[in-house]
């Protein structure tokens, strides 16, 4: 896939004004999903309703195709320029539809048929809307989020978010754990219900505050150009061909994990809830850690990590024996793997798809990758919902403490073909990203997540002592982690902090700092050419070495006598005759026997002053001897 181009001027003051309302936005639609979309109140509800295994699978199977109006709302992206107003009028219509769910079980009391129909029905509508909506949304904030640091702007606002997720969903079990032990779990589901819907809405109202950076269309194409033009990238295709395989995979089991701890292991739906949040947890943890790993090596290695990793949530749910003393304990712990390793996942693949898609057509790259996962993640759970249904109706198969059914051959199954997508993850193109051999080599020789604190200190704070601080830190560490955020302070506000950044690269001593730091050498306003000029000897690599031969005609004698150093530092002969030739310009004495020193430590020469002398200081010839030439 193409560059995706630069994003549009905003400052950044305004953006992390935007930003901050997009987290607590953000939060509130969290509580929303949490009570609405998913968790185990809504599962009891739809039970004490009397949907089955085929009715999940059919709302979920449905979900996901109704990802088609992605595709609708690419073509029609092309068109407009102004996307905020539309996505806000469809998705608050989308959260208010959310009522005639709640509302099913007075409407159709005497008809449980006709009643659990209606919900499938409202949903389907429900969750149409919110797919034609949501490309304008995610395009529009590509957009707005400054490309270089986009993981770890995603990976922020996700851990925030998170952390509402944690309290919500606590919260949440807890309020429904009193009307479940009453046996009134509809009610108490209807109450919730209403209130997420309360919420979700004033979710949307805030973003009228967030600027709406106008869209770049592609209307001159037309509607059929348009729709497919993602097609005809090969790297689009390798990337979605990948998701849909893996979110088949995880779509076969992951809608059925709830509903089979509460009626084969027999949990509440507030124990149910609980070891949900476990999953949160997970992700809050290892958020930053992944949002950085991600914009400093690159998405590829991420996923391919995360791909293996997901597959032993499935495995634990086959494992889980219906003593709660022990399935509790352990379905707890893979569900905290599984949300590490769901962070990073979820922001590599969005990520991916961000950076790569280019800006011209990205809302229809983003709804025809949707769409065509939607229908790889659409059929399975169509699917597995039948064969749960088909096998629950023969004799389980009994071994010691376990009992084997329907749930459990779906289980298998979604692990094994988890596990295989990671040959698909490696079929992904990214020229940028890191071998996962060097990442992994980088991120065991320190802490990562201290490295993680300080970057995110860095890369964050308003206050000068703390980002000074983090540089020095980072610097003292001497991680490969933190490059790309130290390159960024190279041009921070503060001229101590620029210092110490350009001090904490030398020391790092990675090739890919030596074109920033060349460019800071030749930049007055920095006024860090002397630090620049003493990282780059430090680095040493050719691009370093080419920097500062380039530049030693054009700098004060201080940076000057800097330059002079490292070259002598990095000890290439190359620099031989450059300083030769600077030696017969140079009217300054100080810096011609600093030339001299480090003309001898090139040549091999001891002394000094016999370096001097074989340039023919204090003859009438002005040039040196053929010896040192």
């Amino acid at each position: 896939m193409s560059a995706s181009s630069e994003n549009p001027p905003v400052s950044p003051n305004d953006f992390r004004r935007s930003w901050r309302t997009v987290t607590i936005a953000g939060s509130l639609g969290t509580v929303w999903g949490t009570i609405c979309l998913g968790g185990a109140p809504r599962t009891k509800f739809l039970t004490e309703l009397h949907a089955t295994p085929y009715h999940f699978g059919l709302i979920a199977a449905f979900s996901s195709l109704s990802l088609v109006f992605q595709l609708f709302s690419g073509v029609l992206s092309s068109h407009i320029k102004a996307r905020k107003p539309l996505w806000m009028a469809l998705t608050i219509i989308h959260r208010l539809l959310f009522l005639g769910v709640l509302a099913a079980p007075v409407l159709f009391v005497r008809s449980e048929t006709i009643r659990i129909w209606w919900i499938i029905a409202v949903l389907l509508f429900h969750d149409s809307l919110m797919n034609f909506a949501s490309p304008l949304w995610t395009s529009w904030m590509a957009d707005l989020v400054p490309r270089e640091s986009m993981s770890r702007h995603w990976a922020t606002r996700q851990r925030f978010t998170n952390h509402v997720f944690i309290a919500a969903s606590v919260g949440v079990a807890v309020a429904f754990a009193g009307f479940e032990k009453q046996h009134a779990a509809v009610l108490g589901f209807t109450i919730l219900g209403v209130v997420g819907v309360i919420v979700g809405v004033i979710d949307i109202l805030l973003f009228k505050t967030v600027p709406d950076v106008p869209s770049e269309g592609d209307s001159e194409n037309g509607v059929i150009r348009t729709l497919v033009q993602p097609l005809r990238d090969p790297d689009f295709r390798r990337y979605t061909f990948f998701l849909g395989y893996w979110g088949f995979s995880v779509m076969a089991s992951a809608p059925f994990m709830p509903l089979y701890q509460m009626e084969f292991l027999k949990m509440s739906a507030f124990t149910v809830q609980l070891i949900l949040a476990a999953n949160v947890v997970g992700v809050v943890l290892t958020s930053r850690f992944w949002g950085l790993l991600c914009d400093t090596y690159g998405q590829r290695p991420v996923i391919l990590v995360c791909v293996v990793g997901k597959a032993f949530i499935p495995l634990a749910m086959l494992l889980a024996p219906r003593d709660q003393s022990i399935s509790i304990p352990l379905l707890s712990v893979a569900m905290f793997f599984d949300g590490t390793m769901g962070s990073g996942m979820g922001l590599a693949i969005q990520s991916y798809l961000f950076k790569f898609a280019p800006r011209r057509n990205r809302t229809m790259y983003i709804g025809s990758n949707n769409f065509f996962q939607g229908i790889a993640i659409g059929a399975a759970p169509f699917i597995a919902g039948d064969v749960i249904e088909v096998l629950n109706r023969l004799h389980p198969l009994e071994f010691g403490i376990y009992t084997f059914n329907g749930y459990h051959a779906i289980f298998a199954a979604s692990f094994v073909m988890r596990l295989s997508s990671w040959l698909f993850a490696l079929t992904l193109r990214e020229p940028q990203s890191v071998p996962f051999r060097t990442v992994f080599a980088h991120v065991r020789t320190t802490n990562p997540f201290r490295v993680v604190r300080t970057v995110y200190r860095l890369h964050q704070s308003t206050d000068e002592g703390e980002r000074l601080g983090a540089c020095r830190t980072l610097g003292e560490i001497g991680t490969p982690l933190a490059i790309g955020d130290l390159i960024g302070a190279l041009r921070d506000p503060c001229r101590e902090v620029r210092h110490a950044a350009a001090d904490a690269l030398g020391s790092i001593g990675m090739g890919e700092a030596s074109e920033p730091l060349a460019r800071a050498l030749v930049d007055d306003s920095l006024g860090i050419q002397s630090p620049a000029a003493r990282a780059l000897g430090r680095i040493g690599d050719f691009n370093s070495l080419k920097a500062l031969l380039a530049n030693l005609q054009n700098l004060d004698p201080e940076t000057l006598s800097d330059t002079i150093d490292s070259l002598a530092r990095i000890g290439d002969s190359a620099a031989i005759l450059p300083l030769i030739c600077l030696f017969d310009e140079m009217k300054d004495q100080s810096l011609r026997r600093k030339i001299a020193s480090a003309l001898g430590r090139l040549s091999q020469t001891d002394s000094v002053e016999e370096v001097m002398a074989a340039l023919g200081v204090g003859r009438h010839d002005h040039y040196p001897s053929p010896g040192i030439r």
